[in-house]
């Protein structure tokens, strides 16, 4: 909880220091949904985590503020929280995860490239290791085309648990783009990949698969959204054998965006999911 507090600390001074400035922005984001597990699927075997399929209600909540620094350099730190519901009855499955990600962006007219990097913590339903951070950096460029947008993020995701349960060592890549149907709705996509290691450096071979399709509106200085993200976590043990989980969520939402016109950057990959998941529900 401490960990929380500074995170939130962080986020108050930044916005408190440029709240005033021309060419800030913010965003407050919401979202509801229903996450689905299916205890192995898809060519895997279940393993020690939870031990049943199960069907939890999710919500999530999200601030971000960005400052335009000139010369088309803006800089972003948002932050995240979110939170399942406790109907499985077992210490495995997870409560929440909470994160703070900074980002450097610059615009080069046609394109945008930049960084991130950013630091959080996830709990699972009161097993015994208290201690579980996830850490990630990475690169990015976005841009515009005749039909929408596109993106691409590469980097470099690390977790820190008590039995080194959750992702570790993990370069990613993740793609994504969106194609206008209209003047207020488009259509959105992504995939992403990520290997690393599970239970240590010498460890399995650890893969996540993800992908995810949506819809948005867009309502005066609001953005409705509708989508399904896929999930899988899996890992390979000596004997070849995989294990692990396959996860769906289908959720609704919306941001609401004042300020100026500063950008706030594409979509991350849900890092906070990618390393809980691994490391509670599969364990």
């Amino acid at each position: 909880m401490t960990k929380t507090y500074l995170i939130v600390a962080a986020l108050a001074a930044i916005t408190s220091t440029h709240a005033t400035a021309q060419d800030s922005s913010f965003q407050i984001s919401g979202s509801i949904g229903s996450l689905t597990n299916q205890d192995g699927g898809a060519g895997i075997e279940s393993y020690n985590g939870i031990e049943s399929a199960a069907t939890r209600a999710t919500a999530e909540l999200g601030f971000s503020a960005a400052y335009g620094f000139g010369a088309g350099l803006t800089g972003v730190a948002s932050l995240n929280f979110g939170g399942i519901d406790d109907s499985v009855d077992d210490d495995d499955a997870t409560l929440s995860t909470s994160d703070l990600t900074l980002r450097v962006l610059a615009d080069r007219g046609a394109y945008t490239f930049g960084g991130f990097l950013g630091f959080g913590t996830h709990e699972d339903n009161g097993d015994s290791d208290e201690d579980m951070t996830y850490q990630y950096l990475g690169a990015e460029v976005a841009g515009d085309t005749s039909f929408g947008g596109y993106f691409v993020q590469v980097g470099y995701l690390d977790s820190a648990d008590e039995y080194d349960e959750g992702t570790q060592d993990a370069p990613f890549v993740n793609v994504g783009g969106s194609y206008d149907i209209t003047s207020d709705y488009s259509l959105t996509g992504s995939f992403g990949y990520a290997g690393g290691k599970k239970f240590g450096a010498n460890g399995d071979d650890n893969r996540t698969l993800n992908a995810s399709i949506g819809v948005e509106r867009s309502v005066g200085n609001i953005l409705v959204t509708a989508g399904y993200e896929f999930t899988q976590i899996s890992f390979e043990d000596s004997d070849g054998d995989r294990f692990g989980d396959t996860f769906g969520e289908f959720t609704i939402g919306a941001t609401y965006a004042f300020g100026g016109e500063a950008n706030h950057g594409t979509p991350l990959p849900s890092f906070g999911n990618w390393v809980a998941f691994n490391a509670n529900e599969i364990e």
